[in-house]
């Protein structure tokens, strides 16, 4: 979670957004799950291509 190393280096956070981020009945759209996880997917192969 890039809030508690943001004030110490550069970061870039990547992954969902939604009103219930980090509450305790946090819940995202499965279709967005199913898209975030193709891309980070991609990001993971060109990487380590």
């Amino acid at each position: 979670d890039a809030r508690f190393i943001k004030d110490y280096c550069a970061v870039v956070e990547f992954g969902l957004v939604g009103q219930s981020m980090h509450a305790v009945d946090e819940h995202v759209p499965v279709g967005d799950l199913v898209a975030l996880t193709a891309i980070y997917k991609r990001i993971l192969e060109r990487y380590f291509a």
